[in-house]
């Protein structure tokens, strides 16, 4: 579809959509990012998967990456609260593949730096980084963290302070706390962390879709009348 099909398209399907809902889908553009990218290796829990998802839409990271080499999840629509229908959200789960590292160098190859929290001695406090770079923040698995393969590709490893006698945080918690100190960060900054103009008008084009009923007949009706 070519960008002009596709703007008619949106001012179609948006007449489908009240003032007020196509209002906020603008407003939630403006505040998205994908300067931060947000990497689960391989958890167990799926409730923390849609914990995490959750999470990353409410506080505007669009992308999410779900690496699954030995656990399937199943996301939790009571715990994702509808958040993971609004993200890009990209699952590595190939037979036979080494799909942690297979997703981290897409990202790199997409620009990013790879970013992973490990609570070991060389990891530099989240606080104490700077956010110029694309991010790629990854997230081990709950009870063993990063696995040796995304340590080793790991352009840094970060962590969070911690002050009392426990040694992690629950892994969700770790994401929102994390993306809470880097979203900080990059908007006090002067990095341009918005998206695109050409990015917004494909998702408002996604989202109009998941909003109007009966989408995928109204789009075939509109495209054959062209």
């Amino acid at each position: 579809m070519d960008d002009a099909t596709r703007d008619k398209l949106i001012n179609y399907l948006g007449s489908f959509v009240t003032a007020a809902r196509a209002a906020k889908v603008q407003q939630v553009l403006e505040k998205r990012t994908r300067h931060i990218a947000v990497v689960m290796e391989d958890f167990e829990n799926s409730l923390n998967v849609s914990a995490v998802l959750r999470s990353c839409e409410a506080m505007g990271v669009q992308d999410v990456h779900i690496i699954e080499n030995q656990f399937r999840n199943k996301l939790s629509a009571y715990v994702a609260k509808g958040g993971s229908k609004w993200l890009t959200v990209t699952k590595h789960n190939e037979l036979e593949s080494t799909n942690s590292s297979r997703c981290l160098q897409l990202l790199r190859d997409a620009g990013y730096q790879i970013w992973v929290t490990s609570p070991d001695q060389s990891a530099v406090d989240l606080n104490d980084v700077g956010v110029d770079s694309k991010i790629a923040l990854v997230f081990g698995t709950e009870f063993d963290g990063a696995s040796k393969e995304v340590l080793e590709m790991a352009d840094k490893r970060v962590c969070l302070p911690m002050q009392g006698f426990t040694e992690s945080y629950n892994v969700s918690v770790s994401v929102a706390l994390c993306l809470h100190v880097l979203l900080r960060k990059l908007k006090d900054s002067e990095i341009d962390w918005c998206m695109s103009e050409e990015e917004k008008k494909q998702l408002t084009l996604e989202w109009y879709r998941k909003i109007v009923r009966r989408s995928d007949i109204h789009e075939v009706r509109f495209l054959s009348g062209i």
